[in-house]
């Protein structure tokens, strides 16, 4: 015992079960891309912290050699100086005469930082 239904009722009931599969799948894309913006964004956070770690590492790198650098130069400085104030009271010189000394000193390659054979830390031009 058949029951023909109207063509009509039957598209009908087709298309409703059509829409909802559509609304279905296009509820579960939603979700897909909801999930997926979700993890590019956590992604994008943890990259600027890395980013921003890297950044205070660098920071602290150039910092510290900055310190280095200038406790090196505050170290041969005051050698210098020292080295210079015994020449002072040693050879007599003073003013324009220490200054000269220094300035052919320095041309000739001595000071604190010098690899003279003279034996000592320190080589200066006698």
């Amino acid at each position: 015992n058949e029951d023909d239904l109207p063509s009509a009722f039957t598209e009908s009931v087709l298309q409703a079960a059509n829409s909802k599969q559509n609304i279905t799948q296009m509820t579960k894309a939603r979700e897909a891309k909801v999930v997926e913006f979700t993890t590019a964004r956590q992604v994008a956070m943890a990259q600027a912290n890395v980013t921003i770690a890297k950044a205070y590492g660098q920071r602290h790198r150039i910092l510290q050699n900055g310190r280095a650098d200038a406790a090196i130069i505050e170290a041969y400085v005051e050698a210098e100086r020292q080295a210079y104030e015994e020449i002072h009271k040693t050879m007599g010189l003073a003013g324009d005469d220490l200054i000269k000394y220094i300035w052919y000193d320095t041309l000739g390659g001595g000071g604190v930082s010098s690899t003279g054979s003279a034996g000592g830390d320190v080589q200066m031009m006698v």
